[in-house]
């Protein structure tokens, strides 16, 4: 089963959460692995972890995937264009959640 990874637009974003969750069914009931760092990391704010403690976990998570989902909005996220930069440099597919086709990714970048 195919590991993914969700990136997107979190900072300032009222229903990121939301947004995250949906794409992770979506994709799940697709038969892909989801790794949502939305979901994952919410613990980590009683920790009160900083935005580049948050992309270190982040990009660990990243790390053990196949492939990277950018969910819309993702261009103007600081995070998710450091997580496409180090997707790209490390061989992990690059997918855009609107151009994703079950079973089949379109619009690939390697």
């Amino acid at each position: 089963m195919e590991r993914v990874y969700l990136s997107g637009a979190i900072t300032g974003i009222a229903d990121y959460l939301a947004q995250f969750n949906r794409v992770e069914k979506q994709l799940t009931r697709y038969g892909y692995a989801v790794v949502n760092p939305a979901r994952i990391c919410l613990p980590l704010a009683d920790a009160e972890f900083t935005w580049q403690e948050y992309l270190d976990v982040d990009l660990n998570l990243l790390d053990k995937c196949s492939m990277l989902c950018l969910l819309p909005g993702w261009k103007t996220s600081r995070g998710a264009n450091v997580e496409r930069d180090y997707a790209l440099r490390h061989g992990i597919t690059v997918v855009e959640w609107e151009t994703l086709d079950p079973g089949m990714p379109e619009n690939q970048q390697k």
